[in-house]
């Protein structure tokens, strides 16, 4: 009887082994299974997320760069990323209104600096005909002077030569 004993004890041990080896086996195998599926979700959530921030970040980078005239990224959702696509769409929405702005007003200053422009040239020229005819009647009067003087000197000559033709 120990015999038979000890043989069902053997064939036991054996089917415990071989249930432990198959159990071994499943749980590798699932483990693997679990890790490869883990690894898909990973890869699938991560092209969802960096796909579309990367899609953020080059309309970003194309803003810094100064082209405002890129479309507008269209996001949909209620994620963060949906809000940091409508702030930088503002914000070139923005920068544009701003600049278009600046150059309006860099328009009219323009435009006013050469209406400033023709006023002094014509201030200019107005100035160097002030001057020009301020010359010419100072010239007038020195001629005057000179004529004057000329007829004073004529009047003391003929009053000395009258003076001597009476003595």
């Amino acid at each position: 009887m120990r015999a038979s004993q000890d043989e069902l004890l053997a064939k036991d041990d054996e089917l415990l082994k071989e249930d432990a080896a198959a159990m071994k086996f499943w749980l590798i195998a699932g483990t693997i299974i679990a890790l490869i599926i883990g690894a898909v979700i990973s890869i699938f959530l991560s092209n969802a997320i960096t796909g579309p921030l990367n899609k953020v970040v080059s309309r970003a980078k194309k803003i810094a760069d100064g082209d405002l005239t890129t479309a507008e990224y269209k996001s949909s959702g209620n994620d963060e990323l949906t809000e940091l696509s409508v702030a930088i769409n503002s914000m070139n929405d923005s920068l544009h209104s701003v600049i278009s702005s600046v150059g309006s007003s860099s328009d009219e200053m323009a435009a006013a600096a050469n209406q400033l422009l023709g006023a002094t040239d014509k201030t200019s020229t107005d100035m160097e005909n002030q001057r020009h005819e301020t010359d010419q009647v100072a010239t007038a009067m020195n001629e005057m002077s000179a004529t004057v003087q000329e007829v004073a000197n004529n009047a003391s000559e003929a009053a000395v030569s009258a003076g001597q033709a009476d003595k």
